[in-house]
């Protein structure tokens, strides 16, 4: 299987979560962010929605169990990124106290 990485520059953008500053996107398949799109922020692993000036806006519990009802496969996409920022931010804590 091949992978279309595509990496897009951003303004930086506030998560409402956990307040990391986000400033880029990336998407597998090969996707452009645009106003409405989906995100999950690269610290907390929080699904977001760009807003209509690109700012990071909070998705709510009715939206995702309106997204998990009517497009489950992108939601185990979007499940299967946090799951990989999760991990990376364990190993980059792990890393953090074997170094201390």
């Amino acid at each position: 299987m091949e992978f279309n990485w595509k990496e897009t520059k951003l303004p930086a953008a506030t998560c409402p979560y956990c307040n990391s500053k986000n400033d880029a996107a990336s998407s597998p398949e090969g996707h452009t962010p645009e106003p409405g799109h989906y995100a999950v922020c690269n610290n907390c692993a929080s699904l977001l929605k760009f807003g209509e000036n690109m700012e990071l806006e909070p998705v709510f519990p009715d939206e995702i169990n309106y997204l998990n009802n009517k497009y489950p496969r992108f939601m185990q996409k979007m499940s299967l990124m946090q799951a990989a920022v999760q991990a990376l931010r364990r190993e980059k804590e792990r890393e953090w106290w074997m170094r201390r």
